[in-house]
């Protein structure tokens, strides 16, 4: 018991234990659903036991609960019944689940989520962090002799920067896990040859794709192989071309087991907004100024948004650079020649802007340059964490010349942010000071440890009780934790909806009633969405529900600004939640609008009312008349038309066609998440629509014949009816599903065939 306890790897346990304790010790939730039910109607009419409603720490990180968690929770949701989550009905009229490269939908730890509502997703951002730190404990394992360096590393690995910031997303964290562990695979190659690190790095690749980071996926790509040919140079003193290769293959069937989502992703990304929205081109690409290059040692100079101080005009969030208050003294102390010290550099000369960061993050590059560049202080952290452990090693093993270097670094960073103090404006200039204490007290509480301490055993525990301290604080700062209770509770607007027969849509007059995307979790469907990745088809067409021209700029939220009453009833709007008020909204609409229009109120609890529509049209139905569109052009003209009704015509891209439209009738229609089938009455035949979201994945089947499924309106489903027809069913069949599953069960089978190979080449 005694030696398990003196055991770093035990004691890094039970720091990111200790760093979790809200959760460990009182069972409360790492998701931010206090801004759920402390911002946002109808949640916020009621107090949910505070005296004046549920105080919200970080509104920052509400994607947390407005997309991954929900998302997440839907997949697992699915694969409980039995069905592979290909298509989430809730937002967009319908999207692609699995497309969505973020939902991760597919990750095994997702499987934790089958643990009680809270407590699963606890496990499972606990076990990220877990993995994480351990990971790189591994991986360092390789490159630092004490054991002390292992565990710092590791906690700066796990908690500084972009890992603390992103922690309770559910995805960077997990996809930052893995890339120590492919170093670690590529390193242990190099080394000892031995065959178990082939199928790791298979396995481990793989485990990135299902992830869901798509930055640090392309950053691996990069930074992997460029790590494994500078250690063949450095351990071998030459590149193996035999090696190589071996790793090559190995690698190339990790992407081959990450098929089944690799694939359906690049289809998905190729069909999206993301090559239209230019959304990082607003904020300069996401490149930090120059002067947030403080924050990689004093996070909250400018203030934190938790204390509600946050002063500076660059997010918190996104611009998260922070490595601890000791790193960078550690990092000049001691600066090796190798392969993380240019990672180092090369990665901040790319995070911050200059001419050739800002031409390279400007390019239109899939996978890299369509969202922030701040993303890549991901792999900042990496080589800091690498290199603070290699610092540390070299304190023990030369401490006269390192503690001199590092009071001399301490003092020149000191001196840095005195006088950056200067230069911030009186008002904000206190913050700026006494938020600069802090790091002062531990910056010399840091080097008392370093300079005066002898006995490394003693000195090893207060430099690791130094940086839990540091990490822990920034940690338990940024993050919050919440009572289970407040993970999508019911309030009597919900449950009015979700007693409603189905099939019907919603849309909500303000951004501050239900927040986008919640409606998923009592599984109430939307015309509305949020999502960096959602159909650029359905995004214009969406401007036309909003009363605005079809070739608007497409944005990443599908958000109701005003009412087009037609094509709000053709795409199934049966209920419009507004806000009781008679104030002006920053909407173009108020409850005025709405009964104008012969919406009626159905029901009002306190600061929503329900509005209904009492001539929706059903989710499926017959139009009399076709348009057709020689081009997109075209089509969005004929959208535009103020005397197109798409409740009893449609307008179709393509050559034209004549339907018969005589006297038909949909009877019922049973709506699945993969599937929906429609029972018809067709006495001549006609033309069909389904409002739901056309996807090119989708196919459809006539009385059991599959038949040609039309993309209606720029975004809906049609389809011809022959006379006499009973049956219509709609099938979510994507063709790059099917095909990245053949490659994932392909790879699978190859790579025990793979290992068998090396295994007979080794030995000849």
């Amino acid at each position: 018991m005694k030696k398990l306890l003196s055991s770093p790897a035990v004691w890094l346990l039970l720091i990111v234990l200790m760093i979790f304790w809200p959760f460990i010790f009182f069972g409360k939730v790492p998701l931010p659903v206090d801004t759920l039910v402390g911002a946002y109607l109808p949640w916020l009419d009621y107090k949910w036991g505070y005296i004046v409603g549920v105080p919200v720490k970080n509104a920052l990180t509400s994607d947390a609960f407005s997309q991954f968690y929900l998302w997440k929770e839907l997949s697992i949701d699915l694969f409980r019944g039995g069905i592979v989550p290909l298509w989430n009905k809730y937002s967009f009229s319908g999207t692609s689940l699995l497309g969505t490269f973020h939902s991760s939908v597919l990750f095994p730890a997702n499987l934790l989520l089958l643990l009680p509502s809270g407590f699963g997703w606890g496990m499972f951002i606990l076990s990220s962090a877990l993995a994480a730190a351990f990971s790189m404990y591994l991986f360092l394992g390789t490159l630092v002799k004490e054991k002390a360096s292992r565990v710092i590393g590791s906690l700066i690995y796990a908690f500084a920067g972009p890992m603390t910031t992103w922690s309770q997303f559910g995805t960077a964290v997990w996809a930052a896990s893995l890339l120590p562990l492919i170093l670690y695979c590529l390193d242990g190659i190099i080394k000892s040859r031995r065959l178990i690190y082939f199928p790791l790095l298979t396995f481990f690749t793989g485990l990135l794709i299902f992830a869901g980071h798509v930055q640090l996926l392309t950053y691996t790509i990069v930074v992997a192989p460029l790590y494994f040919f500078y250690r063949q140079k450095k351990t071998l003193g030459k590149i193996n071309p035999n090696l190589s290769l071996k790793v090559i293959l190995a690698a190339g069937l990790g992407l081959g087991l990450g098929a089944v989502q690799l694939l359906p992703a690049l289809d998905f990304f190729g069909r999206s907004i993301r090559t239209e929205e230019n959304y990082a081109s607003f904020f300069n690409f996401g490149l930090s100024h120059w002067t947030q290059a403080i924050r990689l040692w004093a996070a909250d100079f400018f203030g934190n948004p938790v204390t509600i101080n946050h002063f500076s005009s660059f997010s918190y969030h996104e611009y998260s650079s922070y490595l601890g208050v000791f790193v960078l003294p550690l990092i000049v102390s001691f600066l090796p020649n190798s392969f993380f010290s240019y990672l180092f550099f090369a990665s901040l000369f790319f995070a911050f802007a200059n001419p050739i960061s800002h031409f390279i993050f400007s390019l239109p590059l899939p996978l890299l340059t369509y969202s922030s560049a701040s993303r890549i202080f991901f792999l900042t952290n990496l080589a800091a964490a690498v290199l603070a452990a290699l610092a540390i090693d070299n304190l023990f093993a030369d401490r006269k010349s390192s503690r001199r270097r590092l009071v001399f670094a301490s003092l020149f960073l000191t001196a840095v942010t005195l006088i950056a103090i200067l230069f911030v404006d009186g008002a904000h200039r206190a913050i700026s000071l006494r938020n600069s204490f802090f790091y002062f007290s531990l910056l010399s509480a840091f080097l008392l440890s370093a300079v005066f301490v002898k006995n490394r055993f003693i000195l090893s525990l207060l430099l690791v009780l130094l940086f839990s301290l540091d990490l822990g604080r920034y940690y338990a700062k940024y993050n919050p934790f919440v009572s289970r209770t407040f993970i999508f509770p019911d309030t009597p607007v919900t449950t009015f909806l979700k007693e409603q027969k189905p099939p019907f849509r919603i849309a909500r007059e303000d951004t501050n009633l239900l927040p986008a995307n919640s409606w998923t979790a009592y599984r109430l469907e939307s015309v509305e969405g949020y999502d960096p990745l959602f159909s650029s088809d359905y995004a214009h067409y969406f401007h036309r529900l909003s009363g605005n021209p079809y070739e608007n700029r497409v944005s990443r939220y599908a958000l109701l600004e005003g009412i087009n009453h037609k094509f709000l009833s053709a795409a199934n709007v049966k209920y419009i939640l507004t806000k009781n008020t008679t104030e002006a909204s920053a909407r173009s609409y108020l409850a005025a609008d709405l009964v104008k229009e012969g919406y009626l109120p159905v029901f009002t609890d306190k600061s929503v009312t329900v509005y209904a529509d009492p001539i929706v049209k059903s989710r499926a139905y017959f139009v009399n008349k076709l348009r057709f569109a020689k081009d997109k052009a075209q089509m969005g003209r004929v959208l535009d038309d103020p005397q197109f009704d798409p409740t009893t015509e449609a307008v179709i891209m393509g050559e034209p066609f004549e339907p018969n439209f005589g006297q038909n009738e949909v009877l019922a229609i049973n709506h699945r998440d993969n599937e929906v089938e429609i029972s018809v009455r067709s006495q001549d035949g006609g033309f069909l629509i389904l409002s739901d979201a056309y996807d090119p994945g989708w196919r459809v089947y006539v009385d059991g014949t599959k038949t040609t499924l039309y993309q209606v309106n720029g975004a809906h489903r049609g389809v011809i009816i022959p006379a006499k027809t009973g049956q219509v069913t709609f099938r979510y069949e994507p063709a790059s599903f099917k095909l990245g599953l053949v490659i994932t069960l392909a790879s699978l089978a190859l790579t025990p065939l793979y290992l068998l190979g090396l295994h007979l080449l080794k030995h000849r």
